[in-house]
């Protein structure tokens, strides 16, 4: 109800006010509301920081709101505002964001241009862009960008890129880019790319690239695939190791064993279109630069002289040099 206010008359005892019984009744009831629903107190709404903390006596006690770190407060008779004094009002906008804790992707993903610079591990099931730094772990997935610093681990997949550090771990996936680095492991896939370092562990697959390095290890180790490139540094075999695979590109070097190749493929030597008969050797064509099967004849067309020089036969070895 409302406050009831007491009629006092126009002036004392002019018997236009009210009596003392009912003045008193107004007074009571007075008493009575304000003891009911004017008692002051403060709830705090919401599932925010409270502001109210507690009435004592008549007495109200507030918290205060305090700045932050790049939090602004500023108040008037009437507001109170909240605001970023730096004018950052999103993540972009900070020139040095930091984290306290574990950044959760949520099952999103970070997009936009510019580079990502760790100095820590990187740990992923997949890299889908160039590797311009070292990589002192194990890659058990694909490379499908190019990897511009140093390989230490071991690369289990396949390398669509470009590689121009060191690679010195195992390599068991296939290379289809180029390896400009030197590979110090095996290469147990095929190599599609040019490699222009050294190769020093075995390559069990097929070379279709250039190999413009040395190659001191498995190539003429213990290569089971086919070199259908060029190689241009030195081809050494490891002991009692063959190159199994066909060489159809140039070797300018050293191969040390080819007891599983023929002549017939050797650039030079054509065994295809003729093929040789008992008895036949190597002769020069000059009309298609090749070695062709043919009968070498002695003399000057149709005769001549044949002089073996000066023999002499050991005891008990005889030469027969058979019919002229």
């Amino acid at each position: 109800m409302s406050i009831l206010l007491v009629n006092l008359g126009n002036y004392a005892n002019d018997s236009t006010g009210d009596d003392l019984r009912t003045a008193f009744e107004k007074s009571n009831a007075n008493f009575t509301e304000l003891d009911l629903t004017r008692v002051i107190t403060a709830d705090n709404l919401g599932t925010g920081a409270p502001v109210f903390k507690e009435k004592v006596g008549n007495n109200l006690k507030l918290r205060s709101l305090v700045e932050g770190a790049n939090i602004g407060i500023a108040y008037n008779d009437t507001e109170i505002t909240i605001s970023t004094p730096d004018s950052i009002n999103a993540l972009y906008e900070d020139p040095n964001p930091t984290l306290s804790a574990d950044l959760n992707l949520n099952n999103y993903n970070v997009v936009g241009l510019g580079n990502i610079y760790i100095t820590g591990d990187v740990v992923a099931t997949e890299f889908s862009g160039d590797l311009t730094g070292n990589v002192t772990g194990n890659v058990t997935g694909d490379l499908t960008g190019n990897v511009t610093g140093n390989v230490t681990g071991e690369l289990t997949g396949n390398v669509t890129g470009n590689v121009t550090g060191n690679v010195t771990g195992d390599v068991s996936g296939d290379v289809t880019g180029n390896l400009y680095g030197n590979v110090v492991g095996n290469v147990t896939g095929n190599l599609s790319g040019n490699v222009l370092g050294n190769v020093t562990g075995n390559v069990t697959g097929n070379v279709t690239g250039d190999l413009t390095g040395q190659v001191y290890g498995g190539l003429t180790g213990d290569v089971t695939g086919n070199l259908y490139g060029n190689s241009l540094g030195v081809v050494t075999a490891i002991a009692g190791s063959t190159l199994v695979g066909t060489v159809t590109g140039n070797v300018i070097g050293t191969v040390s064993d080819i007891s599983d190749h023929g002549l017939y493929e050797l650039s030079d030597v054509d065994l295809i279109t003729t093929a040789p008969s008992n008895g036949q050797a190597l002769v020069y064509n000059s009309v298609i630069s090749k070695w062709i099967p043919g009968v070498v004849t002695g003399g000057g067309g149709g005769g001549g002289d044949l002089d073996f020089g000066t023999f002499s036969s050991p005891s008990g070895f005889t030469l027969d040099l058979g019919a002229f």
